[in-house]
């Protein structure tokens, strides 16, 4: 079966399923209602999903097919008019079946316990990728490793890339180039402006290679150690911070994007992990004195303040996020092998993991880059 693409919009009332359908025949399509439960049928398409809030088949509910659009609208009515429905621009959290829906009560986010973290440990240190799921990628892929990495992810382990990454960063630093930037014009563009197609609001439609994206990664189980849930927040804070300093430094995405964000980018292109908030802020600020063009700690303090707001926003807004970046990787080489180690899962993650909450509130609090934490020598030689 085929899951079509589609979104959700929603009034006081009613919430309306557009479902993208090219030559549809309307009279062979089955719906069906269960409280919180939807399923759509038209050979060879196939729709289920979930919502966190009840809907009912009452009389209200109808149906139209846009030809032109190529599109079909329901509108089914909800049990207690009035109240909002959450989360609907979050495709893999809709269709993602209840727990007790699943045959063994299996969790498609299943935290490992203690016990079993201690069984992988001497594995997964090696191991790189979100949640330290790949190995042996780059055996045989020696020329996109050195362009993707700073380090060897298959002859390396954790505290060894850090190490390693730190001594060429510190190699690599020009105190001159960097007081070449210190009187550059920075355009304080406001964050609306910049940010505007990627701040969700309730009834937005999301674009639809977005929409092809959500749909296409559709679900995946992951078995999630308990001691890398924070280390996974951080790293999704790397990427967004990473992001708007792009969005910060050039107003746009551009050709150079895939390669400037993955350098920057202590996660991808160092596979390092961090324990806290400030260490994953130190780490950039300093990778971006190292090798940003434009290497002005202006632009690292308005990103910060850019990346907490894209985190108050909401999962969605950091869903976009993510899915922006993953069409930047997809569209060059061999940056698109980013997205399967690292930008793929994380856009399914984000939409469904707990925590995210409390971990905006860390984000919020945090006091972002400070030039003297950064780690490196300001001397200035007048020679």
């Amino acid at each position: 079966m085929i899951t079509p693409r589609f979104f959700i919009e929603q009034e006081e009332d009613l919430i309306h399923i557009h479902i993208m359908i090219k030559y549809a025949k309307i009279s062979d399509i089955e719906v069906e209602i269960d409280e919180e439960k939807f399923w759509f049928y038209l050979k060879p398409y196939h729709l289920q999903l979930t919502f966190r809030q009840k809907i009912v088949s009452d009389g209200r509910e109808k149906l139209r097919y846009d030809v032109d659009k190529g599109e079909i609208i329901l509108a089914i009515g909800k049990l207690n008019p009035g109240e909002n429905f959450d989360d609907l621009g979050l495709v893999a959290k809709l269709m993602e079946p209840r727990k007790k829906d699943l045959k063994k009560d299996f969790p498609l986010i299943q935290p490992l316990d203690d016990e079993e973290e201690i069984k992988y440990d001497d594995h997964i240190n090696t191991g790189y990728g979100f949640n330290r799921k790949d190995q042996g990628i780059f055996v045989h892929r020696q020329e996109e490793m050195a362009d993707l990495f700073d380090i060897d992810p298959e002859n390396t382990d954790l505290d060894q890339r850090f190490i390693i990454s730190a001594k060429k960063e510190a190699e690599d630093w020009s105190v001159d180039r960097y007081f070449e930037d210190l009187d550059l014009e920075i355009l304080q563009n406001s964050f609306k402006s910049l940010y505007k197609g990627l701040i969700p609001t309730l009834t937005e439609r999301m674009e639809d290679l977005s929409l092809e994206t959500l749909v296409k990664l559709g679900n995946k189980n992951f078995i999630l150690s308990h001691s890398l849930i924070q280390t996974m927040f951080i790293q999704l804070c790397d990427l967004v911070f990473v992001f708007c300093l792009e969005i910060r430094s050039f107003q746009d995405i551009s050709c150079e994007s895939a390669s400037n964000i993955n350098k920057i980018s202590p996660t991808l292109c160092c596979l390092v992990e961090f324990n806290a908030l400030k260490e994953m802020i130190d780490k950039i600020s300093r990778r971006f004195l190292v090798y940003a063009l434009n290497r002005n700690f202006s632009i690292l303090e308005m990103s910060w303040e850019d990346t907490k707001k894209l985190f108050k926003e909401g999962k969605e807004c950091i869903l976009r996020v993510l899915v922006r970046i993953k069409r930047i990787f997809d569209s060059t080489e061999p940056k698109f092998l980013l997205n399967r180690i690292f930008v793929d899962d994380f856009i399914v993650w984000v939409q469904k993991c707990d925590g995210f909450e409390e971990f905006v509130m860390k984000v919020v609090r945090e006091s972002g880059p400070k030039i003297e934490d950064v780690g490196l020598d300001f001397t200035f030689n007048s020679e």
